[in-house]
């Protein structure tokens, strides 16, 4: 409320953010998602151009889902905006890890040349890779993969029987 004025301590907090709030019962909107995969054995084959699989259920909330059984590679994003992306992937060798944005299911593999402005990658020698990126989402409905990369064919990577590790953390920032 506007000239509203208050001291808190923790025994009035409640009254405290009521006062500033607009109304009385603040209304909390969550879009955000906790997607991840855990290979605890090597078992994981994936080529360059392909997106890694999340095998785990989902912590997701408002615009963001994922299904961990139908469609383990594809994290659904109902609302366009613009989104945070953290993700963490370890692997058992060089990695080259791209996000890439779709209005559509992705067709496989991809490269950089084919769309060189949906891709973000990181590249790391020794299989760990942190990357973050904001990714402006402009059509509702789009779909987010985690992919291993290929730069070109010098990186024509492939994990084989490797323990893939991975964790993504979106959250809606702002509307467009």
């Amino acid at each position: 409320m506007s000239g509203c004025s208050c001291s808190c301590s923790n025994s009035i907090l409640p009254s405290c953010l009521n006062c500033l709030c607009e109304s009385s019962t603040p209304i909390v909107t969550c879009n955000t998602g906790y997607i991840f995969n855990y290979e605890e054995l090597s078992i994981v084959t994936i080529e360059a151009g392909y997106p890694i699989p999340f095998n785990e259920p989902a912590i997701t909330r408002g615009s963001i889902s994922h299904n961990n059984l139908s469609a383990p590679e594809e994290i659904h994003i109902a609302e366009t905006g613009l989104y945070e992306v953290n993700f963490y992937v370890n692997t058992e060798g060089i990695s080259e890890i791209g996000i890439l944005l779709s209005s559509s299911p992705a067709t496989f593999p991809v490269t950089f040349s084919t769309i060189p402005t949906r891709l973000v990658y990181r590249k790391s020698v020794d299989g760990a890779v942190y990357g973050q990126a904001l990714i402006l989402v402009e059509e509702a409905d789009s779909i987010l993969y985690l992919i291993l990369s290929s730069i070109d064919a010098l990186h024509n990577i492939t994990l084989t029987n490797a323990a893939v590790n991975a964790s993504v953390m979106i959250e809606k920032v702002c509307d467009r």
